[in-house]
């Protein structure tokens, strides 16, 4: 493989799923060079030798765990008070418009609310990263 700078991306819900049947899935969904993937596909990952697979995937987890926290494997309070420090700071209307992606509806007894960050982000729930909730969340405390 030619020399490339590397990056790592977030891995979607789906993809993390992905992750747990197929282990080789981590590095085809996150690995990238130049914005595309180094791997096409999962089988594609099998080419890299054991040793070089391994360092592979603890590099690219930590960086993901720089970019992409997921609840499984952060300090979840940790990362709550950062993002609710950075909310205070951020533009409020960037805030604001975050935290109002909610539905409100009544069913006849009580009135309920559905968070809607989707909305916030342009995408489908399914494409929504534990770091969007976070910031979501964050963005919620800070404006009520």
């Amino acid at each position: 493989m030619p020399a490339a700078q590397l990056e790592a991306q977030a891995l979607t819900p789906i993809e993390w799923a992905e992750v747990k049947r197929e282990p080789k899935a981590f590095l085809a969904h996150s690995l990238c060079a130049d914005g595309k993937r180094v791997f096409p596909s999962t089988r594609a990952v099998g080419v890299l030798d054991p040793a070089e697979h391994d360092r592979l995937v603890r590099d690219v987890a930590l960086a993901i765990n720089i970019i992409g926290p997921t609840y499984a494997r952060i300090d979840l309070k940790a990362w709550e008070v950062r993002l609710r420090a950075g909310a205070r700071e951020a533009d409020r209307s960037l805030v604001a418009s975050l935290a109002r992606c909610v539905e409100r509806f009544n069913d006849g007894r009580s009135i309920h609310t559905m968070y809607r960050p989707e909305r916030y982000w342009g995408c489908a729930v399914a494409d929504l990263c534990d770091g969007h909730l976070l910031a979501f969340h964050a963005a919620r405390a800070v404006s009520s």
